[in-house]
């Protein structure tokens, strides 16, 4: 039932894969399966129901980085950006090498008008990812101050 609420969810039919992605997680509670639903919430537009889906997942695994990392992601969408920050910045302690952590919280930042740390967070040494090379270039836009 996972197998067929992920193949649901990345054939962009979402509303199947919240009916597959519940009946497994009745069938079998399972951290990946919640994490999985509020994706497909996300994707469907129910912010406040894929986060609820998120804070379950961290409730059960407060180590679990996709479901934090996501929640993060959301509570930036929604405006949320003080609790955004506090969720990125546990999510940088879970994983410094996931830049899109960084960029995301560099966004946060920008929307809090904290530009100085908003720049200071983009020049983070090489030598935190084990994957320098993989990094996807941060636009220098990210954070323009604007009059």
């Amino acid at each position: 039932m996972h197998l067929m609420g992920l193949m649901s969810l990345q054939a962009g039919q979402y509303d199947h894969a919240v009916q597959w992605l519940s009946r497994a997680i009745r069938q079998t509670p399972s951290t990946n399966y919640l994490s999985t639903l509020g994706i497909a919430l996300k994707q469907m537009g129910r912010l406040d129901d894929a986060l609820l889906s998120f804070q379950h997942v961290l409730k059960l695994d407060p180590r679990h980085f996709e479901a934090a990392y996501q929640r993060g992601v959301l509570l930036h969408r929604l405006e949320r950006f003080e609790e955004a920050l506090v969720q990125l910045n546990l999510c940088d302690e879970m994983r410094p090498d996931h830049a899109p952590t960084l960029q995301t919280r560099a966004r946060v930042l920008r929307a809090l008008k904290r530009y100085e740390e908003c720049l200071a967070s983009l020049m983070c040494p090489p030598s935190r990812s084990a994957f320098p090379s993989r990094r996807k270039p941060i636009r220098p836009s990210t954070c323009t101050v604007r009059s």
